[in-house]
């Protein structure tokens, strides 16, 4: 065969992506993965499949690097191939006619000493060969045969991948080597460079998923084959035509950066297999931009006007009203990054990482809370969601002669039935409804905005004099309730798919931008057309929905419409899907699903009853919101600072047993969240007869006609005290650090 030119480019190897035998049976042992028997499944069909079409490429370069070298090809070859054992036979001989089907028998290859090379005068052992009767085979023969085997047919298969920490299994074989180009270099791969390829290489690790990977939960990643038979693979020391021979000097492949199977997010129609246990890293490929589109989505409804007329409705001038806002979304984005963080260190839900911070067993308490507020939150979103749209269409004529109960009934229920769906599916389905939901509803409030746009009077506006500044209190207040404090105990179920390469900077920063963009802007933009009339003003608070279809013209009722569901309905589907955690966490184990099934049942009935007795008026919305956010923004100060003063990541593995490093219960922490909750309760007020026991704590500190006796300073109050009792708990919490430390050694 003629030999190549000196500097004949050849293609590159392809990488290997499945995983070796030893690791891949390390990984489906269901002893390690209890009740995730489908999962592993799924796994072995798709390792097949990967092994499958690794064989194919490996074929195809093969031929390539055959054509092009020539006769140098055969070390190229079998260096490359001793990367892929259990894919192919590494350089099978041809099989002699009338031969019958053999394998070789392992023999132990020869361990070079360091810095030596076997010598090219040794002539390589005979190779044996022992027949195999089919009556006679082993597990292992069977399972050695069949590595190479076409995959079955996987056309129904659902993502799934291996379990993410296996703490108290047997420990894993550490992963073995696999050559692959150094770092740097690109593009086709020239003959007489080969020697790079077998070249140690340096990588540079991001600094931020290196900070992750501290207490990362152990990751199966594919290998490479033994030292020994690295050792006994033929190698060329110098490719060109001017150092190649017939018997080329053996030498030992220098090991190469370790490789792993590429994380891929879950599938939209998938059923999400992930409950209260860590991610799988395999699925963890989420980037950060999408909590942008979750979060916008989530505050892009045009009923956030009224927020901004309230704020005018209450007395505050103009100015104020922008500053409350201003403020209110700031610490509601401060907030939502700092506990999104707990989710992405550790992969599991937000309520489960709590267990850390209250204990085990103590976790039932902001467990039970967090499962009342999304239940309630989501029911209020579709009870608007439904009043509203009736409001419109009936306005319109669009309802077909029904009645604006039942309307709003119809509404309701088909809101509610794509939430719980999408909720009872999963992230990647939530994930996807955030994606439509956020540009659609973004484009339908701008229009909004510009229709409405000729009724504002800027100069009227301005012409408001300063209220009290108790109003700015006030105003924080309801702002921070609304779109910080209400889904504060989300966020980090939103992040338990983000690679940990991702920047948890990045997170926050698209968190923030997310809620402030649209939040921000309508409730100013609400608060503008409140200034501009006092009788715009009055039926913004009274009935936003009739006042902007007012407002707008009648072909734009339909659009109204959607502007008003689109964001509702994914609220109402992310408050079951972080609903359905926290239902898990009070029960014995079970699927996912359960968990939210569990919450859209409670929901169900709450809308049920709202839609039944409309009792759900702008004052009883908002004192219902006030009094759930005190001990919710107790929850968030404790949470929020002992995440921000802790030095090592949470020991994940600890979260769900009671007999790891956690206590049952941190009762210092616990009756600070107590405290923080009464006191808070003490200092705000209701309008509603339903929150007439709050407030008891007020006549002692002001006087009757004090201006911040409707400031709703409570909720504040219990977000400072919670700040004070994580601080208060630092020795504590040092002394688990600890502890967790131990353990995780």
């Amino acid at each position: 065969m003629p030999q190549a030119a000196p500097g004949l480019p050849i293609p590159p190897p392809p990488e290997r992506a499945s995983l070796p035998d030893d690791d891949l049976v390390a990984v489906l042992d269901p002893d390690r993965a209890p009740g995730n028997a489908g999962a592993l499944i799924d796994l072995f069909q798709e390792q097949l499949e990967l092994r499958a079409r690794e064989e194919r490429m490996l074929d195809a370069w093969e031929e390539e690097v055959r054509r092009q070298v020539g006769d140098s090809a055969d070390a190229i070859v079998a260096s490359v191939r001793s990367a892929y054992t259990g894919v192919i036979d590494i350089i099978p001989g041809p099989l002699a006619p009338g031969a019958s089907i053999s394998a070789p028998a392992p023999t132990p290859a020869p361990i070079a000493s360091a810095g030596s090379a076997a010598s090219p005068e040794s002539p390589p052992a005979p190779e044996q060969s022992v027949t195999i009767d089919p009556a006679t085979l082993t597990s292992s023969d069977v399972s050695s045969l069949l590595a190479g085997a076409p995959p079955p047919d996987s056309s129904q298969r659902t993502v799934a991948t291996p379990p993410a920490s296996f703490d108290d299994a047997a420990p894993v074989p550490p992963p073995l080597v696999e050559p692959s180009p150094p770092s740097g270099m690109t593009g086709p791969i020239r003959v007489d460079a080969w020697d790079g390829l077998l070249a140690p290489s340096s990588d540079d690790t991001d600094d931020d998923a290196a900070d992750d990977d501290e207490n990362a939960s152990p990751v199966v990643s594919p290998a490479a084959p033994s030292p020994a038979a690295s050792s006994s693979a033929p190698a060329h020391p110098g490719l060109s035509p001017e150092s190649n021979s017939d018997a080329p000097a053996a030498v030992t492949p220098a090991p190469a950066r370790e490789t792993s199977s590429p994380a891929r997010g879950p599938r939209a129609f998938a059923l999400e297999q992930s409950a209260l246990e860590p991610t799988p890293e395999a699925l963890r490929a989420g980037r950060a931009v999408r909590l942008f589109w979750l979060w916008f989505a989530v505050n892009a409804s045009a009923l956030t006007l009224a927020v901004g007329a309230l704020l005018i409705a209450d007395g505050a001038s103009l100015r104020q009203a922008v500053l409350a806002g201003l403020a209110g979304v700031a610490l509601s984005a401060l907030l939502l990054g700092v506990v999104t963080r707990t989710g992405r260190w550790s992969g599991q839900p937000t309520i489960v990482v709590g267990r850390a911070t209250f204990g085990t067993v103590g976790n039932a308490l902001p467990a039970a809370l967090a499962v009342a507020v999304r239940v309630l939150w989501a029911a209020a979103l579709l009870y608007l969601l439904g009043v509203g749209v009736a409001e419109v269409l009936v306005t319109a004529g669009l309802a077909g002669g029904a009645s604006a109960p039942v309307v709003a009934a119809i509404a309701a229920a088909v809101a509610f039935v794509v939430a719980s769906g999408c909720a009872t599916l999963g992230f990647a389905a939530v994930a996807r409804l955030g994606a439509i939901a956020a540009p659609l509803a973004g484009i339908l409030a701008v229009g909004v905005v510009v229709l409405t746009a000729p009724t504002v009077s800027l100069g009227g506006a301005l012409g408001i004099a300063d209220g009290p500044w108790a109003l700015l209190m006030q105003g924080t207040v309801l702002v921070v309730s609304v779109v910080g404090l209400a889904w504060v105990s989300t966020g980090g179920d939103l992040v338990r798919y983000q690679a940990r390469s991702a920047s948890g900077s990045a997170a926050a920063l698209w968190t923030a931008v997310g809620i402030a963009l649209p939040a921000l802007g309508l409730i100013a933009w609400g608060a503008l057309l409140a200034a501009s009339s006092s009788e715009i003003g009055e039926s913004l608070v009274e009935n936003p929905v009739a006042a902007l279809a007012a407002l707008l013209p009648g072909w734009y009722a339909v659009p109204l419409a959607l502007a008003i569901a689109v964001s509702l309905v994914v609220g109402a589907t992310l408050s079951l899907y972080s609903g359905g955690f926290a239902a898990l966490t009070l029960g014995p184990p079970a699927p996912r699903w359960a968990g939210v099934v569990i919450a859209a049942a409670l929901s169900a009935a709450a809308l049920t009853a709202l839609l039944a007795t409309s009792a759900a008026g702008t004052g009883a919305l908002r004192d219902l919101l006030v009094v759930l956010a005190v001990p919710v923004a107790a929850w968030a100060g404790i949470v929020g600072t002992e995440t921000l003063l802790r030095r090592r990541r949470v020991l994940a593995s600890s979260l769900l047993t009671r007999s790891g490093v956690y206590p049952s219960a941190r009762w210092g922490v616990l009756a600070g969240l107590v405290t923080a909750s009464v006191v808070g309760w003490g200092a705000v007020t209701g309008e509603s007869a339903a929150a007439t026991w709050t407030g008891y704590l007020l006549p002692l500190v002001t006087a009757s006609d004090s201006p911040w006796r409707d400031a709703d300073a409570g909720v504040i109050i219990a977000l400072l005290l919670g700040v004070l009792t994580a601080v208060s708990v630092l020795p504590a919490l040092r002394r688990l650090e600890a502890a967790e430390e131990r353990a995780a050694a």
